[in-house]
């Protein structure tokens, strides 16, 4: 005698999710996607500090070689003085052919975590939601060379007006070897740096005075290593003038310095 199949325990068996256990499968994924998204999120940011450290080293070992090329000189960019973002951005077309193809050129100077900036508009200071390299007075880049010592206006300026010697800051045109303390001076960083502020660890929500002591970047330095580090800033006013970070060298115990003292 032949089963009706309606009455097999294969047919029986399937029936569809009630209500309740549909919502409870569903507050199951929801606390799991809670519990993965941190560490998820923690794994992403990691592998973007990663990949910035690796882009500095490269960028260092193109200076390092253009500079062997050079009479052991750093980089020393033209036409600072009518373009004073060439003391950041300047040594970028002078290093590129030390840096493989077109593709990698284009991919080296880009930080991954580079996804806004401050600018101005109207003469105020605002958030721009857009990467800083992907801005052509930027040239395109995501990482400053430490050449402020190339801005003769500024340094002749601030010693005349402040009394203040920042011909010290910056290792633009001075041979590599005498370099005082090359695991300590840095040769280049992001850009944010400079200011500073971070792509990694911003200060939230982001307004237009977001600068803050301690802020986390990735740097490089003279003797070739690359460090994700705080960047010593301070908001103290002198004789009416505020300074950028890299125009403050840090407390000992920071260890990194933008002057060749």
């Amino acid at each position: 005698m032949i089963t009706a199949c309606h009455d097999t325990p294969f047919a029986q068996s399937r029936r569809g999710l009630t209500l309740l256990e549909l919502i409870a499968v569903i507050s199951i994924l929801a606390l799991v996607a809670c519990l993965l998204f941190p560490a998820l999120s923690k794994a992403r940011k990691s592998a973007q500090r990663t990949a910035c450290l690796s882009n500095l080293k490269q960028i260092n070992f193109a200076i390092q070689l253009y500079s062997n090329d050079a009479n052991d000189t750093a980089p020393t960019p033209e036409g600072i003085n009518a373009n004073r973002m060439l003391t950041l951005v300047g040594y970028k077309a002078l290093v590129r052919e030390y840096i493989g193809g077109n593709a990698a050129k284009s991919r080296i100077f880009s930080c991954p975590s580079d996804s806004f900036f401050f600018g101005l508009s109207n003469g105020f200071t605002v958030v721009r939601s857009e990467p800083l390299h992907e801005q052509s007075a930027m040239d395109y880049a995501s990482y400053g060379f430490n050449g402020v010592n190339l801005d003769t206006n500024l340094v002749n300026r601030a010693w005349k007006k402040l009394g203040l010697d920042f011909g010290r800051f910056g290792v633009a045109g001075r041979k590599i070897a005498s370099i005082k303390n090359p695991s300590r001076t840095l040769l280049a960083a992001e850009m944010s740096a400079f200011k500073p502020f971070s792509w990694h660890a911003p200060k939230l929500p982001l307004i237009e005075h977001s600068q803050y002591c301690d802020s986390m970047n990735t740097v490089t330095f003279m003797d070739g290593h690359a460090a994700y580090i705080k960047i010593f800033w301070t908001n103290s006013i002198f004789k009416g003038v505020q300074f950028e970070a890299s125009l403050q060298d840090p407390p000992r115990e920071y260890n990194y310095q933008w002057s060749v003292d």
